[in-house]
């Protein structure tokens, strides 16, 4: 990592030993023998842990939104509907966030609450331009509430994170990410994908079955 600029190398180097061990096991000691640095290095960017806490959380947002970015940035409506929806059918998260978002909730509850807020109005900001492009495009229904749609969506979207994350069982078994996200799909072409958008959406699916 000798070419990254320290304060990179820093919070690469927390959020690997956050994730291994947890948030409240790690000093910035840890940190800084890690990367082989000072504390004085280190206090010259982050001024107590909370802080780099607050900033490893943002990276991850930043990471996220850049990679959504990609997705509706480099394809049409339909093809980036197919990339996410490939994304729900595996999305419980992965080991390593949950340790660290399992410690920011507990000790650092008001850094969380922060980052969901930026979080929920950025993905609602790119949402939106997402909706206008799919409309614009005639892939989507023109008649569809795009404000209403996003907030549904949202809300869906942390019911089935918290599900699969939390192994919430139902009376016979527990209803895999597949099973919702193959649901989440016949929501979608029924109620907001055009006649074109149902069409071309068939036709791409087909060709990219697990790839």
């Amino acid at each position: 990592m000798s070419e990254l600029p320290i304060k990179e190398k820093i919070l690469l180097s927390a959020n690997n030993l956050f994730s291994q061990r947890g948030i409240r096991e790690v000093t910035i000691d840890d940190v800084c023998k890690d990367i082989s640095i000072s504390k004085k290095t280190f206090y010259q960017f982050f001024s107590q842990k909370e802080d780099l806490v607050d900033a490893i959380i943002f990276f991850k947002l930043q990471q996220k939104v850049s990679a959504l970015k990609n997705i509706l940035d480099q394809n049409n409506t339909i093809e980036a509907l197919i990339s996410v929806i490939k994304k729900i059918s595996k999305m419980s998260a992965c080991h390593s966030d949950k340790i660290i978002m399992r410690d920011v909730k507990k000790y650092y509850p008001d850094t969380l609450k922060k980052h969901l807020e930026q979080r929920s109005e950025v993905i609602r900001k790119i949402a939106i331009t997402y909706f206008q492009k799919g409309k614009e495009e005639g892939y989507f229904n023109q008649t569809i509430d795009i404000e209403a749609i996003i907030l549904l969506f949202s809300l869906l979207h942390k019911s089935i994170v918290k599900y699969l994350d939390d192994g919430v069982q139902t009376k016979e078994k527990q209803i895999s990410g597949k099973r919702l996200s193959d649901t989440f799909l016949f929501i979608v072409q029924s109620s907001i994908l055009s006649e074109k958008g149902r069409l071309e959406f068939n036709k791409l699916n087909i060709n990219n079955i697990d790839k």
